[in-house]
């Protein structure tokens, strides 16, 4: 069994509106308590409070006429915004992530997650059921598969909303045959397989909607904050960066999904990105955060999963630029290995960079393979 998300836009008309927006202001407000209340415990006992003790706090929180507003919130939203604090202090612990943040209404993005009890969330052909909303007209793109768990409803800084409902369901089919693939992810080209050294375009979403979008930014930083206009603008800029990150994540799905039903085992670098980007220049960095890497990586290690596929990752430090493919010899002039193309001074063959790293790392990820 696996677990798969549909995610759909919803029109929810103006009363629905009225208690979603009251959902969000309760999820936001229970985060924000809880995460005052841990702090203070952990300032005056040095002590953590738990998810267990959150709820119950929580309970009596609610029958307190003070805050009896609460019941008219979905209550297992509620217990999510608890669940998700818990989950940052766990991330925070664990060195993922920093100390949990406020959330705030001036972010203009909003969310909380409703769990399914008693079949009450469904998705139907133009509509979507949630709790404390009843039946919401909806673009239902596809239908959803196996059993609902939870439904999470998004509203975006460009005044959308969405829901994205997320399942159970059977796994597909285990794949078989298809060969071993190195790939050497970059700018110029998004990737380089080793197999026909094919080249993949990087599509740069951003790079073609800059100018536009600093033309709309600069018009957004003339407006006064809180203004009608300003709000306008600002929605105006929204939608740009939606439309960016729509058309990065509908190539890195659809480029995932044909690697791993083309390919047997997939190799590629463990990049650090957060280390490339304060090493480059302020465009380098640029291309590097419109290119995604890591997203992608991460899509292709779930789908590689789900249909039986190996996805190995290659050591960060692994040579795999400087190391000439035909004879095994390793150039140590760092300056020569970032040529576009270079020369093997041991065997004289000219190698593209790029296409002799992805060969490279297909036999590095061959060898991690077979030593497992």
């Amino acid at each position: 069994m696996i677990h798969k998300a549909f995610r759909y836009r919803i029109y929810p008309n103006q009363m629905q509106q009225k208690i979603l927006a009251g959902n969000f202001g309760c999820v936001r407000f229970v985060y924000n308590f809880f995460l005052t209340m841990r702090k203070q415990e952990y300032q005056l006992n040095y002590a953590n409070v738990s998810y267990s003790r959150c709820s119950e706090e929580l309970t009596a929180l609610k029958r307190d006429p003070e805050y009896q507003w609460l019941q008219e919130a979905d209550s297992t939203a509620l217990q999510s915004a608890l669940r998700d604090l818990d989950d940052a202090f766990r991330n925070m612990f664990a060195g993922r992530s920093g100390y949990p943040k406020y959330k705030t209404k001036k972010d203009h993005h909003d969310s909380y997650t409703s769990k399914n009890n008693n079949n009450s969330i469904a998705v139907t052909d133009k509509a979507v059921k949630l709790p404390k909303l009843g039946l919401i007209r909806s673009k239902v793109s596809r239908s959803i598969e196996g059993r609902i768990i939870s439904a999470s409803v998004e509203y975006t800084p460009s005044g959308k909303y969405y829901v994205s409902v997320l399942c159970e369901c059977n796994a597909p089919e285990k794949l078989s045959g298809g060969e071993a693939v190195g790939m050497d992810l970059g700018l110029s080209d998004f990737a380089v397989l080793s197999d026909h050294l094919t080249h993949i375009p990087n599509p740069e979403p951003l790079a073609g909607l800059l100018k536009r979008l600093k033309h709309e930014q600069r018009l957004l930083s003339r407006k006064t904050k809180g203004s009608h206009r300003y709000e306008i603008q600002r929605r105006k800029v929204s939608r740009l960066h939606e439309r960016i990150r729509d058309f990065r994540n509908d190539h890195h799905q659809k480029l995932s999904t044909e690697l791993v039903k083309q390919y047997s085992l997939i190799g590629t670098e463990d990049l650090n990105v957060r280390q490339l980007l304060s090493d480059n220049r302020s465009d380098d960095a640029r291309r590097i955060s419109d290119s995604g890497w890591r997203s992608f990586v991460s899509m292709l290690e779930y789908k590689a999963e789900w249909y039986g596929r190996r996805h190995i990752k290659v050591g960060r430090y692994y040579p795999s630029s400087q190391i000439c493919h035909d004879c095994g010899y390793q150039y140590p002039d760092v300056k020569e290995k970032r040529l576009k193309i270079w020369t093997c001074p041991k065997c004289g063959k000219v190698h593209q960079r790029d296409e002799n790293a992805s060969l490279n790392i297909r036999d590095e990820a061959l060898r991690i393979y077979a030593s497992a």
